[in-house]
């Protein structure tokens, strides 16, 4: 349902369609992330904070190629 709700606003928010396929992707690819890491850990704090830790290095990388890039 969360989801759901989330891909309404994002719709109605942002006009770019390839913006919109990003962060939609981005959302399910972290749940299926944390999926597999609770499965695997069968501990919820730790499964967050590997998430939490593969988004944060995943950025800085993104963002040094950007600059890299230019």
């Amino acid at each position: 349902m969360y989801v759901i709700r989330l891909l309404q606003l994002i719709d109605k928010g942002l006009k770019s369609k390839a913006l919109k396929k990003t962060i939609v992707y981005r959302v399910i690819s972290m749940v299926v992330e944390f999926l597999l890491s609770y499965i695997i850990i069968q501990k919820l704090i730790d499964s967050l904070l590997l998430i939490v830790t593969i988004l944060l290095v995943n950025s800085i990388i993104y963002y040094s190629f950007e600059k890299l890039w230019k």
